[in-house]
């Protein structure tokens, strides 16, 4: 945590959107995010990234061990206290193509684990035909808009 907070003061702040892509059970995703709250804590470092593309990448490493009911969801963020970390990162610019070929580089954005804000109700992600966006195990793929809010969950009573 020391180490991003002097990386904020460098030219490797992030500010703005970035996308995350988790994929959650059923019962986790329905109590952090269809909870009526608008309140979301997210435990752990959050890994972000600027490129979607990894974020769908990605639901599918997050759900590979997750059996029963699960969602897939993509998280945009509004970053205020992001750090590009992508040069550093194992699936970066410097380290994909040596150890991870034929991966995409991640472009990671880390967050420091807290309360977000939501700002909009969970949302189905759509098809072109407009039909719900689901795989063919028939999990459902979600969107929700959140806002870092830089509140650390060991200080929330």
């Amino acid at each position: 945590k020391s180490g991003l907070v002097k990386l904020r003061q460098t030219n490797r702040l992030v500010t703005g959107t970035v996308i995350r892509g988790r994929t959650y059970t059923l019962a986790d995703f329905n109590t952090l995010f269809k909870n009526g709250s608008t309140n979301v804590p997210l435990k752990g470092m959050v890994s972000c990234t600027k490129n979607e593309a990894v974020a769908v990448d990605f639901l599918s490493k997050s759900g590979a061990n997750i059996s029963g009911s699960k969602v897939k969801v993509i998280m945009k963020i509004k970053s205020k206290n992001g750090v590009d970390i992508d040069d550093m990162s194992d699936w970066g610019f410097n380290l994909v193509n040596q150890r991870h070929p034929g991966n995409l580089v991640q472009e990671e954005v880390l967050l420091e684990e807290g309360m977000f804000k939501k700002l909009s109700e969970p949302k189905k992600i759509l098809n072109p035909d407009g039909t719900p966006k689901k795989d063919i195990d028939g999990t459902e793929w979600w969107e929700v808009e959140l806002e870092e809010l830089g509140t650390s969950l060991r200080t929330i009573n």
